[in-house]
């Protein structure tokens, strides 16, 4: 569970005057019968308030393009709270909920490394998911839930000895107006 807030506002040194407070709950869950099989659950969001200038504004959309050379050179990491199926950013407004349920299983365990190279493969898993959320203004009669779903391949690996990266690839359909 996480719970966090942020505040602006002239009597502390700002310009602007808002408040904005997000959260986030997750649960996993092992499959009792299956080794290394785990529903992942999550729910998170946000929501902002102040003058129209200055509240936060959240977007919810898929991931964003990137390669896989400079994920690996800059260190730059995509994580899951992406809305998959759906653009990056489609979603924008001062107010987000974001439920995401996942089924999450071990297809191997490689753990080899090419001889002394930096590099060393670690596991290979998979992945089953459902996106339900929306990003809009005003109060929460405004909601109007869309649903994307797919499925993703993941690769943990190390590189230079120390560094732990997540190779993922995978497909997603937005089934609702703006899927992707």
């Amino acid at each position: 569970l996480s719970l966090s807030t942020s505040m602006s506002h002239p009597y502390i040194g700002s310009e602007t005057m808002a408040l904005a407070v997000s959260w986030n709950a997750t649960q996993y869950i092992e499959n009792p019968w299956l080794e290394h099989h785990v529903l992942a659950l999550r729910y998170a969001g946000a929501t902002s308030e102040g003058r129209a200038s200055d509240k936060a504004n959240f977007a919810l959309g898929g991931f964003p393009a990137s390669s896989i050379i400079d994920g690996l050179v800059d260190g730059i990491v995509l994580g899951g709270v992406a809305f998959r199926g759906y653009p990056v950013s489609g979603d924008v407004g001062s107010q987000y909920h974001l439920l995401q349920a996942e089924y999450r299983f071990l297809l191997f365990r490689v753990q080899w490394g090419p001889e002394t190279l930096p590099f060393f493969l670690n596991r290979v898993w998979a992945n089953v998911f459902t996106d339900v959320g929306d990003a809009f203004d005003g109060g929460i009669e405004h909601i109007r839930p869309r649903a994307g779903s797919g499925v993703e391949l993941l690769t943990d690996f190390t590189q230079a000895y120390y560094q732990a990266f997540t190779l993922r690839v995978g497909v997603a359909r937005g089934w609702n107006t703006g899927g992707e």
